[in-house]
């Protein structure tokens, strides 16, 4: 979403309150169950955005002043401050109550849980099928 700079005093500092990392798209079972492990902790999301799978954890920045402005503004590190800026130098922000636009997110063990069943149980259960059809020949 593209906004002007006057969007920015609408800004509910979404940006300091979690972090993101990304982390490898699951190939196996044991990838599954990690990802598994990481929905079981308080503040933890996964989502998937433009193909890349990300890990985010909820966790405010201790610089984080009450009103939404940042204590180190002058010296915040790069990445605050090229937050929201897209390869253009355009303010491209999640300003209050925008939504993301993830291909996939999962905020619970449960939501996790139905897609493995959706993507991932087909493809094992026709494995099964076939390594049984196999054995009793």
């Amino acid at each position: 979403m593209i906004v002007n700079l006057k969007e920015c005093k609408k800004c509910d500092s979404k940006c300091c309150r979690y972090f993101a990392l990304e982390i490898d798209e699951p190939g196996d079972k044991e990838d599954l169950d990690d990802i598994r492990w990481f929905l079981c902790h308080q503040g933890v999301s996964i989502f998937v955005e433009e193909g890349k799978w990300y890990l985010e954890l909820q966790n405010l920045c201790k610089y984080l002043l009450p009103r939404g402005r940042c204590a180190i503004y002058e010296k915040r590190p790069k990445i605050c401050a090229q937050y929201g800026v897209n390869s253009e130098g355009e303010i491209d922000c999640h300003i209050s109550g925008a939504p993301f636009d993830y291909e996939f997110e999962f905020k619970s063990l449960e939501e996790f849980e139905d897609y493995i069943e959706k993507v991932w149980g087909k493809s094992r259960r026709k494995k099964r099928s076939r390594s049984t059809k196999t054995k009793r020949k």
